[in-house]
């Protein structure tokens, strides 16, 4: 993809975001203006409610101003992980909570959580958490024995790209690779029906891998695909909350943890010193 070597990988990002969504809603609102309008509805309430929250943080705590790509690709992400059958009123607490979540629950260079998988799990474990139908839409292709979502072939040459971009391929090889085990071992049956799915592919290409919440040492990242990759499996055996959110999360925390407590012997060291 040559093409696209000057274009910011953010910005990549952000246009298969629009695409994956423009898609998605082509495929289950096809010619009904009643869906078409429902769709246009999730999108401004994400959009302005999101904004607003951002708004009241920056001016009362101080917040740091948001990209606007990053802003795309959030409130994206959300209408992609939730269907157009999503409460209305869901739509607006997601929004302005994962903005809160994104403004409070911070580290030194970013949100210590995945902001977007934290408050859809959140929604998860209240009953009301996301079905992943807008990045897994028709029609299917075939490939080999299996029928993947069209999404997937956009998804994996595209956001493959950008993982690269972003140095993370540690962290999707070391997590496949650990899935696959983990899920045989459990299952005792081939874990590629589910990693040619594009809902897996999303998670992996597209969430796990996100800059600001995932490690950039190799080492670091190798660490954090096995955490993730391991944990999938038996979420998944268990029939836990959203076993692909969770195990992201739980992730995130392994990351979290690590750095704190790193911070906290250097800082110990320096006092011995």
């Amino acid at each position: 993809m040559k093409f696209l070597s000057n274009v910011p990988p953010v910005r990549v990002l952000a246009g298969m975001i629009i695409l994956l969504f423009f898609f998605a809603s082509v495929s289950q609102n096809k010619g009904e203006l009643a869906l078409w309008a429902v769709s246009i509805q999730n999108i401004f309430l994400v959009a302005v409610s999101g904004v607003l929250a951002e708004f009241i943080t920056r001016y009362f705590f101080l917040a740091e101003k948001r990209r606007v790509e990053d802003k795309i690709i959030r409130y994206g992400i959300l209408l992609l992980l939730f269907s157009s059958k999503t409460p209305s009123l869901l739509f607006v607490v997601l929004s302005i909570g994962m903005e809160l979540l994104r403004t409070f629950f911070r580290g030194k260079i970013g949100p210590t959580w995945n902001p977007v998988a934290l408050i859809a799990l959140l929604a998860s474990f209240s009953g009301t958490g996301p079905d992943w139908i807008n990045v897994s839409f028709s029609p299917s292709i075939p490939l080999f024995s299996f029928r993947p979502s069209i999404a997937f072939f956009i998804i994996l040459p595209i956001a493959g790209y950008v993982a690269r971009r972003y140095n993370k391929t540690n962290i999707i090889l070391t997590a496949i690779s650990a899935f696959s085990i983990c899920f045989f071992a459990i299952f005792h049956k081939s874990p590629l029906p589910i990693i040619i799915e594009s809902t897996f592919a999303f998670f992996l290409l597209v969430m796990v891998i996100e800059p600001r919440t995932s490690p950039s040492e190799k080492k670091e990242q190798i660490r954090y695909g096995l955490v993730i990759g391991s944990l999938l499996p038996i979420g998944m055996f268990f029939h836990l909350p959203d076993p692909l959110l969770l195990s992201l999360i739980i992730g995130n925390t392994y990351q979290m943890t690590k750095k704190w407590f790193s911070n906290a012997g250097s800082i110990l060291g320096k006092k011995r010193n």
